[in-house]
């Protein structure tokens, strides 16, 4: 996980041992690594469900929500912390901030 690409406020969401852990809400920007240009709205449908098939399988976790923006090469999730960390260690992520701020 490249902590410069990551809203502070998201990773201390997701660090925070004190808070109870329920799901937490990210918007989430990928992209295709080493490409200049961007992604068609089909390439990055595809590229959003396997990140997020892949990081659910190594973690046993399902997205409660997930809605994909293709036209805008991100995403918005609903996740347990385990899961948004994996999903965070992907390559193909470019950015990512919490969705709901306290």
């Amino acid at each position: 996980m490249d902590k410069l690409k990551i809203d502070p406020q998201l990773l201390h969401a997701l660090e925070d041992t004190a808070a109870p852990k329920g799901p937490v809400q990210a918007v989430v920007t990928v992209g295709a690594p080493g490409r200049a240009s961007p992604m068609a709205p089909a390439e990055t449908e595809k590229v959003v469900n396997a990140i997020v098939d892949r990081a659910a399988r190594e973690c046993n976790s399902l997205p409660h929500k997930l809605v994909i923006f293709p036209n805008l090469q991100s995403f918005s999730i609903e996740a347990d912390p385990i899961l948004l960390r994996k999903i965070l260690d992907e390559d193909a992520v470019d950015a990512a901030t919490l969705n709901v701020k306290p």
